[in-house]
């Protein structure tokens, strides 16, 4: 006979006592965070970015994510409240109305639209966008979305060839503007003919012509066990809901030699944000690809730990020998503060910092209104770089700008992310990098805000800006020519000349270590005399 599964008797065996749930205990960092997500906001503004933005801090050794953030998004407390983003919104909508354009639906069958005398389908004329709205902003972009890497993938090209044992960093190819394969001929960017250059350059002045003959020398089938053992063709097993799975790419059989070449150089797949770092994670941390997560440890009541996550090595892809040359590689790419080109602009004073960009044109779209590629800007970069720890990894998802390269958007964003986190973090300086020298301010007068940024960086000096970020700068305080102890921070305004009032704290009577903290907690520059 059946037996209750529930009964009101006092003595039910079947009643059990609610138990208390554990606590997740995440390894994202609320100072990081922030500043990842400022820096980003002010990119996606400043740049015009029409299909949002995303940045990704992580470590490299253990997959641990501090920060992630797709921007614009939303206040979860209202989440459906689009007021602060509306413009943006409605700005997107109108750009693309191929994807966004609400049609009227046929009264008898919602399946169906309604169709006009010609037979074409008709435009709501009091359309609801909210759930358009709500699928734009809701997304985690890191992990949702596909975006085609560019040349940021060719960290991963010379990672094959290093690994495979075909190339070293003194393989030689010729780019002479122009190469044919089978009935495509490529180019490099511009049109831009390189001549014969080694590894290094090809990666710090990104020519597609060498990855090319590099990914010919490895060969198709070799190619794509290392895409697949990258992690590529799987999901990196981020603990986030809704990673998807849709990645796109040829197959082992369809990866011919136009296929082959088009991946050499990072325009034939469309992967995650999360999957190219952890990639390049795996390409400088000694070869091994670790999976991402953002649960550091999970724990009862009491405060004790029930699991700690911990380092999942998936598997070693590539050599500690081939990673390290990749490091130096990168790090040739940023360069030391008095190179230019490539991902200088990167460079922040005092730390060893390797990179690489890409910008990566949606070849699969139809041309954007203005004539040009949809385009996909990203920068990723690695610190310090002779013993990696953190990855900085930004994306502008089609900003539109006068500047046409990732290493001129996106590389000074990856930069401000650092300037400030790398001290935040304990992050080791180069031994010859002095902190306690002064600095001449150079002056940033008609500078645009993120080659004011970029100037100070180099300078290992700080920046604040008063005033909207897309505006050029008018004022800044200390003046240039003035000499500043080194760390110090320089305020930047865009829309005013007079410079602006604080409040001193009265420091009398406290030690010099205490009132140093507490000029420098109210944005205030400190030198003892």
């Amino acid at each position: 006979r059946s037996t209750p599964l529930y009964s009101s008797a006092a003595s039910d065996v079947y009643k059990r006592q609610a138990k208390d749930g554990s606590n997740l205990v995440l390894s994202l960092d609320v100072n990081v965070q922030e500043i990842a997500e400022r820096y980003l906001t002010e990119a996606v503004a400043a740049n015009n970015v029409e299909n949002r933005g995303c940045a990704i801090v992580m470590n490299v050794k253990t997959g641990a994510i501090l920060a992630m953030a797709s921007k614009p998004d939303f206040d979860p407390n209202t989440p459906l409240d689009f007021s602060a983003n509306l413009a943006y919104l409605q700005e997107q909508v109108a750009a693309e109305p191929e994807l966004y354009t609400i049609y009227l639906r046929d009264e008898n069958d919602s399946k169906k639209f309604k169709l006009d005398e010609n037979g074409n389908k008709i435009v709501d004329p009091d359309p609801d966008y909210t759930g358009t709205y709500r699928d734009i902003l809701w997304k985690n972009k890191a992990i949702t979305e596909l975006y085609y890497p560019g040349s940021v993938f060719k960290v991963i090209t010379s990672a094959m060839g290093l690994d495979s044992g075909v190339a070293t960093m003194n393989t030689t190819f010729t780019c002479a503007g122009a190469y044919g394969v089978a009935k495509e001929t490529y180019h490099c960017a511009g049109h831009k003919a390189h001549g014969t250059i080694n590894m290094a350059d090809a990666l710090r002045q990104s020519c597609n012509l060498y990855c090319i003959q590099l990914g010919q020398r490895v060969g198709s089938q070799q190619f794509y066990n290392y895409f697949d053992a990258f992690g590529f063709t799987e999901r990196t097993g981020v603990d986030l809901p809704n990673e998807t799975s849709f990645m796109q790419y040829y197959s082992k059989s369809r990866l011919g030699e136009v296929e082959l070449a088009s991946s050499a150089f990072g325009q034939a797949m469309a992967v995650t944000p999360l999957q190219v770092c952890t990639a390049i994670s795996a390409a400088v941390n000694g070869g091994y690809l670790v999976t991402p997560h953002v649960v550091d440890k999970i724990t009862d009541q009491n405060g004790n730990v029930v699991q700690e996550i911990g380092t999942n090595i998936r598997r070693q892809v590539i050599s500690e020998s081939a990673s390290e040359t990749i490091r130096q590689i990168m790090e040739y790419e940023v360069g030391d503060g008095t190179t230019t080109g490539g991902g200088s602009n990167a460079y922040v004073a005092g730390y060893r910092i390797g990179g690489k960009s890409g910008t990566a044109e949606r070849t699969d779209r139809h041309l954007r209104g203005d004539g040009d590629y949809y385009k996909m800007m990203s920068f990723a970069a690695v610190l310090p770089i002779d013993d990696p720890e953190i990855e900085v990894f930004v994306l502008l998802d089609d900003p539109r700008w006068v500047k046409d390269y990732a290493s001129q958007v996106v590389a000074p964003v990856v930069g401000n992310i650092i300037s400030e986190i790398a001290p935040y973090l304990g992050i080791e300086q180069d031994a010859d990098y002095n902190p306690t020298g002064t600095v001449t301010v150079q002056t940033c007068l008609d500078y645009t805000w993120t080659n004011a940024q970029v100037t100070l960086n180099r300078l290992g000096l700080k920046h604040k800006l008063i005033g909207p970020s897309s505006g050029n700068i008018v004022y800044q305080y200390p003046v240039g020519g003035s000499v500043v102890p080194a760390g110090s921070t320089i305020y930047l305004y865009t829309a005013t000349d007079q410079n602006s009032m604080t409040t001193t704290p009265d420091v009398v009577g406290k030690t010099g270590t205490f009132a140093e903290q507490m000029l420098k907690a109210a944005n205030l520059n400190v030198q003892f005399a």
